[in-house]
């Protein structure tokens, strides 16, 4: 890599100067590849999800083409760490990772959620194709057995994402799914129930241009009212503590009256 710099000279000529800059980038792009990437197994991390996941999303609801996410669990690991220990334990997560990495297709994001749970981002694909992608996943993994302890098997729970749904509400869906997997008997794929409703914050309150007063002072105040609102709606769908939505209403009231008297 080179990094170039010129500038005109007198006459019909350019003034120019190389500098080689290939350690520099070779650095640069390791320490981004360790941010994103996940220590002991080499998939993609948590953070690298959490900064693509909303893009994809409001990828798929853009132009309509289906969003899918698998949650994959394997059965029985803290058996495999007090019986073998964690050494072996790593040893079943990098290998089971490898199985899952070339049991999907090079589009699909292959993320380590943390312990032993993996989630799999899949584009371009509905509830159908997503249950086809787990069952293929969940069968690699039963039938290439670590050969120091044996077959291990795996339970997955899969959702499509539902258009204008929140993250929040897609996740907790597929992690149910993987729930009612693991209650079932575990070794199994199971889908989530599609006529789940949307909460109310699923598609949450967004700003207007037709709502614009031309006053910059009462807009931001309107724009803080919506943050707020948006901010209480997503604590209602957590079903936080009602403390936690107190403090918000709160700080609602306070807005509100602060707005209308100033």
């Amino acid at each position: 890599y080179l990094e170039w710099v010129s500038q005109p000279a007198v006459g019909n000529y350019i003034y120019a100067s190389a500098r080689d800059v290939t350690e520099k980038r070779l650095a640069d792009e390791e320490l981004r590849k360790t941010a994103i990437t996940d220590e002991l197994t080499g998939l993609f991390n948590r953070h690298y999800f959490e900064n693509v996941i909303i893009d994809r999303i409001q990828k798929s609801d853009r132009t309509g083409k289906p969003l899918s996410m698998l949650l994959l669990d394997l059965d029985h690991f803290k058996q495999v760490n007090d019986t073998f220990g964690h050494p072996v334990g790593d040893e079943l997560l990098r290998h089971v990772a490898q199985v899952m990495f070339h049991s999907v297709r090079e589009s699909d994001i292959l993320v380590r959620f943390g312990g032993e749970e993996f989630a799999i981002l899949l584009p371009d694909t509905d509830l159908k194709g997503a249950l086809a992608a787990a069952e293929k996943v969940r069968r690699a993994i039963e039938e290439q057995p670590l050969s120091s302890i044996g077959v291990r098997t795996a339970s997955v729970g899969v959702a499509e994402h539902f258009k204008a749904e929140s993250f929040r509400h897609w996740y907790r869906r597929v992690d149910g799914a993987l729930y009612l997997a693991k209650k079932l008997g575990r070794n199994r794929v199971v889908a989530s129930d599609d006529s789940e409703p949307l909460p109310l914050s699923a598609s949450g309150l967004s700003w207007k241009r037709k709502w614009e007063s031309g006053n910059k002072h009462i807009d931001r105040q309107h724009k803080e009212l919506i943050e707020i609102g948006n901010q209480l709606l997503g604590l209602y769908e957590q079903q936080e503590l009602p403390e936690e939505m107190t403090k918000v209403v709160e700080r609602l009231l306070r807005h509100t009256v602060t707005h209308f008297t100033t």
